[in-house]
C-alpha cells in the first residue's frame, strides 16, 4: 500500500497523466496481485490456503490485459 500511495503522491502535477511512471505503477499492480494469489495458494503466513482454481487465474488475466488496455498508448 505504501508503494501504490508513495507513487500516486510523489509528483507535483497530480493529475497530469504525461508525468506518471505506468510502467512502475502497472508493475506495483501486477506483483501484488500475483503474490497475493501466490500466498493465498499456498497459505503462507498462517493463512487458510485458497487454491488458484480456473477461475481465479482466468479473472487474474482478465485484470492484466484491462491493465494493459488501459495503460497502452
Amino acid at each position: 500500500m505504501w508503494c501504490v500511495g508513495g507513487k500516486l503522491f510523489r509528483y507535483d502535477g497530480f493529475g497530469h497523466s504525461a508525468d506518471w511512471n505506468w510502467p512502475a505503477l502497472v508493475g506495483v499492480i501486477i506483483g501484488q496481485i500475483l503474490i497475493g494469489t501466490i500466498i493465498d495458494h499456498f497459505g503462507l503466513m498462517g493463512g487458510a490456503r485458497i487454491p488458484a482454481g480456473l477461475k481465479k487465474v482466468a479473472g487474474i488475466v482478465v485484470l492484466f490485459i484491462s491493465l494493459f488496455l488501459i495503460n497502452h498508448k
